[in-house]
């Protein structure tokens, strides 16, 4: 048992949440009932895994990006492929104040930039430094087994690995 958790419903916990991260078996995103998110934020951290989720065209159709099928099902939410290249333990040890030498990146792609300033802030808070790369269909070098997947590096050298930003 964690300390001070609550268990609480999908429902409670995205009626109460200014953003929303979605981190599940990518193959379970249509489990999610698409009202509840209308008119959130919602960051897509998810990756698919073969041994999780089976083949990628059994969670998806062949040639769409994971986050633009999330966005589909979800299409009244603000979708942001955000969270997913870097490793969670990464996440966890690694983050420094702004302007310390050496902090490290991570990569957002959305198609809702009117919302950009609040992922950026929200990246910021995490203690990394955003990095837009452009639109949902730009998202593909942060899934798994692409370029910037597992990429726990500056945003100079992230930049490099999505190809530039947008």
């Amino acid at each position: 048992m964690i300390p001070g958790a609550v268990a609480v419903t999908t429902q409670e916990t995205v009626e109460n949440a200014d953003i929303v991260i979605l981190a599940l078996p990518l193959g379970q995103f249509r489990t999610l009932n698409p009202t509840l998110f209308e008119g959130k934020v919602v960051l897509d951290a998810m990756n698919h895994w073969f041994e999780v989720d089976g083949s990628l065209e059994d969670s998806i159709p062949e040639g769409q990006r994971t986050t633009e099928a999330v966005q589909q099902h979800l299409h009244g939410a603000h979708i942001v492929k955000a969270l997913s290249h870097m490793g969670y333990h990464h996440l966890r040890d690694e983050s420094k104040p702004r302007g310390e030498t050496g902090r490290k990146a991570i990569a957002f792609a959305t198609d809702d930039t009117a919302y950009n300033e609040t992922i950026e802030k929200f990246i910021d808070s995490l203690g990394f430094d955003p990095l837009f790369i452009g639109r949902l269909s730009a998202s593909r070098p942060l899934e798994s087994g692409v370029s910037a997947f597992g990429a726990n590096v500056t945003s100079d050298v992230l930049k490099q690995l999505v190809g530039g930003t947008r």
